[in-house]
């Protein structure tokens, strides 16, 4: 089954909104294949009016550039030991 946001929740705040997704290969209470991704992330300034979809992808948006900090902190720690190849790596 596809990687699919199955469940978002938008909540206003005085600041913004907090969005709530959960991202799965699955669908809700059945058990995953692959991947379960479950966040919750903090849109200042967001419109309450906004589409859904505004709302998901401005949370993707905002958990990738986290995402991506932290994984090239992780390459570097990896690099640092001169232990592994990374190369070959895929994905």
């Amino acid at each position: 089954m596809s990687v699919e946001i199955r469940r978002t929740t938008v909540s206003p705040t005085e600041g913004g909104s907090v969005v709530q997704l959960h991202i799965s290969d699955a669908p809700l209470e059945e058990p995953f294949e692959a991947i379960e991704i479950q966040m919750t992330v903090s849109l200042p300034k967001f419109e309450r009016a906004m589409l859904v979809s505004e709302a998901q992808r401005s949370a993707m948006k905002r958990a990738q550039r986290a995402l991506t900090v932290l994984l090239q902190e992780t390459l570097g720690e990896i690099h640092q030991t001169g232990l592994v190849d990374l190369k070959g790596e895929s994905g």
